[in-house]
Parts: structure tokens; sequence; C-alpha cells
């Protein structure tokens, strides 16, 4: 059989090419322009895709890797700043924050009767 076709594999073929990486970085300059934090959601929404696809594209393609890890960087470095800076709502800054970005809060109780702050955020 030397004229045997080679079978296909199966499934749809994917929409990754060379251009996500930057596709990535221009929806985190187009969310940060209007004032968004972005969000890997609207990166899917921008590239036509699934959220799940962009973290199986994660896995697979370290560039696209080191693009969707701008997007939790920049999220993060927003929430922090504009939420000490009283921009954003400092109580939705801090869920965001924890649930996202390992943030917790912490409650001292070992200050001897001195006073201290209610919480420390810490990461």
């Amino acid at each position: 059989m030397a004229n045997a076709k080679k079978k296909h594999a199966g499934g749809r073929p994917t929409k990754y090419n060379d251009t996500m990486p930057g596709k990535v970085r221009e929806s985190i300059k187009r969310a940060v322009s209007k004032g968004d934090v972005p969000l890997l959601c609207t990166v899917a929404l921008d590239l036509e895709v699934g959220k799940q696809t962009l973290l199986d594209w994660q896995a697979k393609y370290p560039e696209f890797s080191c693009a969707l890890n701008e997007v939790r960087e920049k999220a993060e470095q927003m929430l922090v700043n504009k939420g000490l800076k009283g921009k954003y709502n400092s109580s939705v800054c801090n869920r965001v924050l924890a649930a996202n970005h390992g943030y917790k809060e912490k409650t001292d109780m070992t200050s001897d009767g001195k006073p201290m702050p209610a919480f420390i955020i810490k990461k």
C-alpha cells in the first residue's frame, strides 16, 4: 500500500497562529485605553474563541502563555493601584484579588493590646 492516505487527526482545525500573542497584547491595550481591567473573558471574545481554548493554548504555546500572564499581571496592577487610590470599590478589588490573584486577608490576633490595622492584605 504505497499510496495509503494519512488519516486526518479529526476535530476542528485550531484557530491558533503566530499572531495570537500580539492580538492578546492588543486586547490588553484596548481595555486599558478604555479604563477597563483586562480580563481573560474579554481576550476570548476579542479572539472569538472560548476561555477554555485560551487555557489550552496557554499550556501548548509558551509565547501565548507569556501574553496571557501579561493580562493577569496588568489586571492585578490596575486593581491594586486604582483600589488604593479609591477609583475602584475597595471591597470589589479585594474580592477579585483574592479570587484571581492569590491575595488573602489576615487578621493579627497577637498584638498584645497594641493598636494594629484591622486587616493586612497579603499575597
